[in-house]
């Protein structure tokens, strides 16, 4: 999923140092952090900002703190993929039952919709609309059986 510009696989260590200090880069327009976790809140709530104007970081260890991480990227990028075999390609899986246990209901969704697609194709993209109820004539079986 992520490599060097020899397109030799880049160490998760590396990807990870990358995705943190992107997480700290990344602000929303007003210029306010996207992942304020990252950064020290005042006993207000506030982002504390040092004299400079920079978020001050917070000592708190990464791990600890609620954040996008490499296996979440993983399986961000397993969900894009068409079926089980796409996403065991790209995971390096060596058995694909591992892939089907792990994304079983994702992909079961994604097999259920093409197969309602192919239908629908099938049927000229035309919904079959159900017929109209007939009118029902309620008997009472007890007065039928006492008249017979």
């Amino acid at each position: 999923m992520f490599a060097t510009r020899t397109g030799r696989p880049l160490g998760y260590r590396n990807v990870m140092r990358a995705l943190y200090a992107a997480q700290q880069r990344a602000r929303t327009p007003e210029g306010l952090p996207t992942f304020p976790e990252l950064f020290e809140h005042d006993r207000r709530g506030q982002l504390v900002v040092d004299a400079q104007g920079e978020y001050v970081p917070t000592n708190v260890k990464r791990r600890d703190l609620d954040l996008p991480d490499f296996h979440a990227l993983r399986h961000g990028a397993a969900m894009d993929c068409d079926d089980a075999e796409e996403a065991r390609d790209l995971l390096r899986h060596k058995n694909s039952n591992v892939t089907r246990a792990v994304y079983r209901a994702h992909f079961g969704d994604r097999r259920r919709e093409q197969l309602r697609a192919r239908m629908e194709a099938l049927d000229g993209g035309r919904a079959q609309s159900p017929e109209p109820p007939r009118s029902v004539e309620v008997v009472d079986l007890q007065a039928k059986r006492e008249a017979s």
